[in-house]
């Protein structure tokens, strides 16, 4: 108040008041703004395919089927990890995974990226034989 009274000589109370007013609505507006801007980002994801880079020998692939600004509750789809090092190399499949909202481009990660739909449907395929395969493995049809 002292600064708004140095700027402002024989300002009264109810001035410093509607200057303070004056400031919490454009910043309450400023975060609208933000907030709206993020959830256009957001919707923009919808039907686009992800690849998240954890460390360089975990990769995950997953699918955003739905507008994610209307959740207020976790993002979950299904997730495609295909792990690599030296010793191990595979690909899982996670049921209905939470997702990070932060993992998202644009919400303060640059691990993951969108990917074409042809990629996350070849891994899914890969996913998919490899599953076949096994279960012949299992059942001896080799």
């Amino acid at each position: 108040m002292k600064e708004y009274a140095r700027k402002h000589p024989g300002c009264s109370l109810q001035e410093y008041c509607e200057y303070l007013d004056n400031i919490a609505r454009e910043e309450a507006e400023r975060r609208r703004l933000k907030e709206e801007e993020n959830n256009q980002l957001l919707k923009s994801f919808e039907g686009k395919c992800f690849q998240i880079n954890f460390n360089r020998q975990s990769f995950g692939y997953f699918k955003i089927t739905k507008d994610i600004t209307a959740l207020r509750e976790d993002v979950k789809e299904d997730f495609y990890e295909v792990f690599i090092d030296s010793n191990t190399t595979r690909i899982s499949l996670e049921k209905k995974r939470m997702i990070n909202r932060q993992w998202l481009p644009g919400q303060g990660s640059e691990k993951c990226t969108i990917v074409p739909e042809e990629l996350f449907n070849k891994v899914v395929k890969y996913y998919q034989e490899m599953c076949t395969m096994a279960e012949k493995i299992r059942d001896g049809e080799l």
